[in-house]
Formats: C-alpha cells, structure tokens, sequence
C-alpha cells in the first residue's frame, strides 16, 4: 500500500513560473532596489534630471511588484486545476496517437485534426498567462469562454513564434560563414583549424534545429516573464 500512495503524481509547487524561494529573493531585491532610490531621490541637491529618471526607475519597479503579487496569487489558486488539465490533456494526446496508428485512411483525418487540438490545449495549459484568471478548458459550462480561450492560445503562439524565429537567427548568426577576403593568406595549419571550428559548428546547430523540432515547449519558456504583456 505504501509503494502504491508513493506513486501517485502529486500537483507541483507551481505551474510555469520559478520557484518560491527564487520568488521570495527576486521580490525582496525588487523591495530593496524602490528603497534606495526613495531614500536616493529624497535627499537635497539632487538634479531634477536624475529625480525624473528615477522616480520612472521606480515606476517600472512598482510594475514588477504588482505583477509578482499577481503570479503569486494566481499560482496559489489555480495550480491544481491546471495540473489535473495538464494530465488529462497528455493522456489524451497518447490515446489518439496510438488511435492513429491503428486507424484507417478514412479515419486518419479526424483524428489528426483532434490531435492538432490537443497539442494546442496542451501549449495552452503550459505556457498560460501567469499573472491572469485562468480559464479551463474542461471545467462545467467552460464553451462559452472559447472565444477568450482562442485569444490567449492566439497570443501564446504568436510569442512562440517570435522566440523560434530569434533563436533561429541567432545560430544563423552563429553560423555564419566567413568573409572570403578576411579568409586570405590563412596558413594551411590555421585553414584546418577553421575547417575543424566550422564543422563542431554545424554539428552544434543540427543538434540545436533538432532539439526545438522535438520539444518547442523548450524555447517557449526560456525567461519567467515571456507571457506577460
């Protein structure tokens, strides 16, 4: 019995966002930073350029504050009904994944389009607005809330493809090939050295292209705040 209660998969701290005690050091540097420059701004004969610049410093601090609250709040309340979401909606993709094998040509197409729409609800649970209310997908009356559903999935995806598209550019940059005038009067050792630098290159890059085509999720969520406005 106890092998068994040991097993089961227990909701995480949190869903898409760092953990409490990154949380906990990232809000009291935040604290910390609107303290000094209140202290900093308040003194006499500081310039008025330095006042303005500041007192927007703190602004976008109080920004920051507001949306960690935020996160944290809606973290606390809607963790578990995501998780659950999120396992019902892998177990799905599994199911009609083996259904696609076993299907007939016929078949094939519903199938593919109802996968399609399990792939999206499960970029939708994962990568959901941290700091918004949110919405479920297979909660009780939950269809008259698609249209919204669609506009965050909307968002979500667009952000997607802006961070494949930056990455990509990036190892495109990476990769570049050199300037055949600066490539003049190489020595044969330092020609092989480039050659061998290029080809570890390339390597590299097939290995990274194929990471994001098995798991974009991976480059979806390289920062905590990608999915806020």
């Amino acid at each position: 019995f106890l092998f068994f209660f040991l097993m089961i998969r227990r909701p995480p701290r949190s869903t898409h966002c760092i953990s409490s005690a990154a949380s906990d050091v990232y809000k009291r540097q935040v604290y910390k930073q609107i303290r000094d420059l209140q202290r900093l701004i308040s003194h006499d004969g500081v310039p008025e350029e330095i006042k303005k610049a500041k007192i927007a410093e703190i602004k976008e601090l109080r920004k920051q504050q507001k949306y960690l609250r935020e996160v944290e709040k809606f973290d606390a309340r809607y963790k578990k009904v995501k998780f659950f979401e999120l396992i019902k909606t892998e177990r799905k993709i599994k199911k009609l994944k083996k259904n696609l094998k076993e299907a007939s040509e016929s078949e094939k197409i519903a199938i593919k389009a109802e996968l399609q729409r399990a792939e999206d609800n499960l970029l939708y649970v994962k990568f959901f607005p941290s700091n918004e209310k949110y919405i479920s997908l297979y909660a009780e009356g939950s269809d008259k809330y698609e249209d919204k559903r669609q506009a965050i999935l909307g968002r979500i995806k667009q952000k997607t493809e802006e961070k494949q598209a930056k990455l990509r550019a990036e190892l495109q940059e990476e990769l570049k090939e050199p300037d055949p005038e600066e490539s003049e009067g190489i020595e044969e050792d330092e020609f092989f050295e480039v050659e061998s630098a290029k080809e570890k290159k390339r390597v590299e890059k097939n290995k990274k292209e194929s990471e994001v085509v098995e798991n974009k999720e991976v480059f979806l969520y390289c920062c905590l705040l990608y999915t806020s406005d």
